[in-house]
Protein backbone atom coordinates (compact mmCIF):
# COMPACT_ATOMS: atom_id res chain seq x y z
CA UNK A 1 0.00 0.00 0.00
CA UNK A 2 1.63 3.06 -1.22
CA UNK A 3 1.76 6.33 1.16
CA UNK A 4 -1.25 7.91 -0.61
CA UNK A 5 -3.55 5.00 -0.29
CA UNK A 6 -2.77 4.63 3.10
CA UNK A 7 -3.71 8.37 3.55
CA UNK A 8 -6.79 7.77 1.70
CA UNK A 9 -8.01 5.24 4.00
CA UNK A 10 -6.95 7.25 7.51
CA UNK A 11 -8.58 9.90 5.81
CA UNK A 12 -12.00 7.84 5.31
CA UNK A 13 -11.77 6.49 8.52
CA UNK A 14 -11.29 10.29 10.10
CA UNK A 15 -14.70 10.75 8.26
CA UNK A 16 -16.35 8.20 9.11
CA UNK A 17 -15.76 8.67 13.18
CA UNK A 18 -16.41 12.30 12.98
CA UNK A 19 -19.72 11.81 11.09
CA UNK A 20 -20.40 9.35 14.15
CA UNK A 21 -19.14 11.84 16.56
CA UNK A 22 -21.30 13.78 15.21
CA UNK A 23 -24.28 11.67 15.36
CA UNK A 24 -23.71 11.08 19.06
CA UNK A 25 -23.42 15.00 19.57
CA UNK A 26 -27.09 15.51 17.93
CA UNK A 27 -28.49 12.47 19.75
CA UNK A 28 -27.28 13.87 22.87
CA UNK A 29 -28.03 17.29 21.87
CA UNK A 30 -31.44 16.11 21.31
CA UNK A 31 -31.22 13.96 24.88
CA UNK A 32 -30.24 16.44 27.02
CA UNK A 33 -33.51 19.14 27.27
CA UNK A 34 -35.79 15.87 27.81
CA UNK A 35 -33.93 14.52 30.38
CA UNK A 36 -32.54 17.77 32.37
CA UNK A 37 -36.61 18.04 31.98
CA UNK A 38 -37.27 15.05 33.59
CA UNK A 39 -34.55 15.53 36.19
CA UNK A 40 -36.51 18.51 37.68
CA UNK A 41 -39.52 17.10 37.79
CA UNK A 42 -38.31 14.44 39.70
CA UNK A 43 -36.46 16.98 41.69
CA UNK A 44 -39.72 19.19 42.37
CA UNK A 45 -41.85 16.21 43.17
CA UNK A 46 -38.81 15.15 45.74
CA UNK A 47 -39.05 18.84 47.04
CA UNK A 48 -43.02 19.50 47.36
CA UNK A 49 -43.11 15.82 49.08
CA UNK A 50 -40.18 16.94 51.46
CA UNK A 51 -41.82 20.41 52.49
CA UNK A 52 -45.29 18.15 52.52
CA UNK A 53 -43.26 15.85 55.55
CA UNK A 54 -41.86 19.11 56.98
CA UNK A 55 -45.76 20.99 57.23
CA UNK A 56 -47.23 18.13 58.46
CA UNK A 57 -44.29 17.47 61.35
CA UNK A 58 -44.88 21.44 62.16
CA UNK A 59 -48.60 21.02 62.25
CA UNK A 60 -47.89 18.16 64.78
CA UNK A 61 -45.57 20.53 66.42
CA UNK A 62 -47.99 23.67 66.46
CA UNK A 63 -50.93 21.37 67.97
CA UNK A 64 -48.79 20.06 70.87
CA UNK A 65 -47.32 23.74 71.78
CA UNK A 66 -50.97 24.75 72.04
CA UNK A 67 -52.28 21.83 74.28
CA UNK A 68 -48.99 22.52 76.29
CA UNK A 69 -50.33 24.04 79.67
CA UNK A 70 -53.83 23.10 79.09
CA UNK A 71 -55.80 20.16 78.74
CA UNK A 72 -53.43 17.49 76.11
CA UNK A 73 -55.76 14.71 76.58
CA UNK A 74 -57.99 17.07 74.47
CA UNK A 75 -58.69 15.16 70.95
CA UNK A 76 -56.65 17.44 68.78
CA UNK A 77 -53.62 16.85 71.35
CA UNK A 78 -54.23 12.94 70.95
CA UNK A 79 -54.92 12.88 67.46
CA UNK A 80 -50.81 15.10 66.85
CA UNK A 81 -49.31 12.15 69.47
CA UNK A 82 -50.70 9.43 67.55
CA UNK A 83 -49.47 10.63 64.30
CA UNK A 84 -45.81 10.79 65.88
CA UNK A 85 -44.90 7.28 65.08
CA UNK A 86 -45.75 8.13 61.18
CA UNK A 87 -44.42 11.72 60.96
CA UNK A 88 -41.52 11.63 63.14
CA UNK A 89 -40.08 8.11 61.43
CA UNK A 90 -36.84 9.35 61.00
CA UNK A 91 -36.30 11.49 64.01
CA UNK A 92 -35.29 8.36 66.43
CA UNK A 93 -34.77 11.15 69.45
CA UNK A 94 -38.61 11.78 69.08
CA UNK A 95 -39.40 8.52 69.03
CA UNK A 96 -37.96 7.57 72.34
CA UNK A 97 -39.46 10.78 73.92
CA UNK A 98 -42.86 9.74 72.86
CA UNK A 99 -42.70 6.11 74.37
CA UNK A 100 -41.31 8.08 77.34
CA UNK A 101 -44.03 9.60 77.70
CA UNK A 102 -46.30 6.84 77.03
CA UNK A 103 -44.85 4.67 80.00
CA UNK A 104 -47.08 8.29 81.96
CA UNK A 105 -50.11 8.27 80.47
CA UNK A 106 -52.51 6.62 83.01
CA UNK A 107 -52.55 7.85 86.20
CA UNK A 108 -53.05 10.84 88.34
CA UNK A 109 -49.57 10.21 90.06
CA UNK A 110 -48.10 10.21 86.81
CA UNK A 111 -49.16 13.58 86.31
CA UNK A 112 -46.11 15.32 86.64
CA UNK A 113 -44.03 13.04 84.78
CA UNK A 114 -46.67 13.04 82.05
CA UNK A 115 -46.34 16.89 81.34
CA UNK A 116 -42.49 16.99 81.85
CA UNK A 117 -42.28 13.92 78.88
CA UNK A 118 -45.40 16.14 76.67
CA UNK A 119 -42.79 19.07 76.86
CA UNK A 120 -39.84 16.74 76.07
CA UNK A 121 -41.85 15.84 73.07
CA UNK A 122 -41.86 18.71 71.97
CA UNK A 123 -38.64 20.09 72.90
CA UNK A 124 -37.37 17.03 70.40
CA UNK A 125 -39.48 17.80 67.49
CA UNK A 126 -38.04 21.29 67.57
CA UNK A 127 -34.96 20.03 67.63
CA UNK A 128 -35.47 17.64 64.57
CA UNK A 129 -36.89 19.94 62.84
CA UNK A 130 -33.65 22.17 63.60
CA UNK A 131 -35.02 24.92 65.50
CA UNK A 132 -32.40 26.60 67.57
CA UNK A 133 -30.73 24.66 70.17
CA UNK A 134 -31.90 27.47 72.72
CA UNK A 135 -35.27 25.31 72.69
CA UNK A 136 -34.96 23.58 75.87
CA UNK A 137 -37.59 22.24 78.19
CA UNK A 138 -37.78 25.44 80.37
CA UNK A 139 -38.36 27.88 77.37
CA UNK A 140 -41.35 25.55 76.33
CA UNK A 141 -43.02 25.25 79.29
CA UNK A 142 -42.73 28.74 79.60
CA UNK A 143 -45.90 30.41 78.18
CA UNK A 144 -49.05 32.43 78.58
CA UNK A 145 -51.81 29.98 79.96
CA UNK A 146 -54.64 32.41 81.73
CA UNK A 147 -56.70 30.85 84.06
CA UNK A 148 -60.49 30.92 83.48
CA UNK A 149 -62.77 33.55 85.23
CA UNK A 150 -63.87 32.67 89.11
CA UNK A 151 -67.50 31.60 88.29
CA UNK A 152 -70.29 33.36 90.31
Amino acid sequence: MSPNELAAWVQAAAAVLTFLAAIVAVRITWLAPLRAARLAERLRVLSEREQGRREEKLRILRTLMNYRGADISNRESVNALNMIRIAYHDAPKVEAAFEKFLLYINGAENAENRSRAYIDIIVEMARSLNFPETISHDSINRGYFPLPPPSK
